[in-house]
């Protein structure tokens, strides 16, 4: 995938044979933080502080696990001021290979924290780290949230594999406010999907993908609403 390159200091130390850490500076900015604020009181403010981050890997043979911890100082003007709201995340994730010549990979993640939506893929910084407070709309709330995922893939060929994925992602909205979708206390993303993939060359990759996911909105009158969406794709990639 093609992404953009974020400032980023970074140490790496190895604690044992097995054992890895690291701790890392990351400026990380909010994309599209107020786009569902119904506060004209906050304004963009540009960060003043990075993303502190700490990792610590227990490499197996073959896969490895890892746990991470993120620590965030959102800055945004209110009242012509700048002000900040901290956000924090925690992760677990692993990855195991499995089978003869490693065909198998089974890879397991799970996320907590709030003000995290950025670091999500299928979010992809989508408004949801934070937005107002809907007892102080000069207030930013960050949103609380758990997410998770499991993948497996299978080599089939030496270049045939296929891709099995489903993830979830659920948000706390019960302090916040939000103006496309009326005002929320929980919104909860399904995502189900599979791939097939022929690398052609060992530069050259063709696949097709079908994924499917669910929106779940739940209502501070117990009312809910839901709308299921679906889509394929069809793509190559060529690795320079």
């Amino acid at each position: 995938m093609i992404e953009s390159r974020r400032p980023m200091i970074r140490y790496t130390g190895n604690l044992t044979t097995q054992l890895q850490t690291e701790l890392a500076l990351e400026v990380m900015e909010p994309r599209r933080l107020y786009d569902y604020s119904t506060s004209d009181a906050i304004t963009y403010e540009p960060r003043r502080a990075p993303d502190f981050i700490g990792t610590l890997k227990y490499n197996m043979n073959p896969g490895f696990v890892k746990v991470a911890g993120i620590y965030r100082n959102i800055g945004y003007g209110s009242k012509g001021s700048y002000k900040s709201a901290n956000g924090y995340g925690v992760s677990a994730m692993t990855t195991i290979f499995a089978g003869v010549e490693k065909k198998n990979n089974l890879q397991l993640q799970w996320n907590i924290g709030k003000g995290i939506s950025d670091y999500l893929l299928s979010m992809g910084g989508s408004g949801f780290d934070g937005n107002a407070d809907r007892e102080d709309p000069a207030k930013l709330s960050l949103l609380p949230m758990h997410s998770g995922y499991a993948s497996y893939q299978h080599y089939w060929t030496p270049k045939f594999h296929t891709l099995l994925i489903g993830s979830y992602n659920r948000f706390d909205g019960e302090n916040n406010t939000f103006n496309e979708s009326g005002t929320w206390n929980t919104m909860q993303n399904l995502y189900f999907g599979g791939n097939m993939m022929f690398d052609v060359v060992p530069s050259l990759t063709v696949g097709a993908e079908f994924l499917w996911g669910k929106k779940t909105l739940e209502y501070a009158n117990d009312e809910k609403k839901s709308a299921p969406a679906s889509r394929i794709n069809f793509g190559f990639m060529y690795n320079f």
